[in-house]
């Protein structure tokens, strides 16, 4: 789903970082269709999934650390986009 904490995690062995998604209560079949589709791609454009854990209570998953913000974000703050570049993000986005 929608809802959780993201955390950053580190694996001891190499440093090398993740984020972590923490989603209480996670067992729902949102979060397990989500968790089976990631699994499914493999693409540069879209956040790979590393691995997944759950407990009785939580859904811990394990994703590529993205640091460059959300995209969202960055459109507005940028504020206006040619009609080439507005072209070339929606062809990157549909190719994902």
């Amino acid at each position: 789903g929608g809802g959780g904490e993201v955390l950053l995690g580190v694996r001891k062995t190499d440093g090398q970082r993740f984020a972590i998604k923490v989603i209480r209560f996670g067992t729902s079949n949102e979060d397990r269709m989500q968790i089976q589709a990631l699994s499914a791609v493999n693409h540069q454009g879209i956040i790979q999934l590393v691995d997944w854990f759950e407990d009785s209570q939580t859904l811990w998953v394990v994703m590529e650390l993205a640091v460059g913000g959300e995209l969202f974000g960055r459109a507005t703050a940028r504020g206006k986009f040619s009609e080439n570049e507005a072209a070339a993000a929606v062809r990157q986005i549909l190719e994902a």
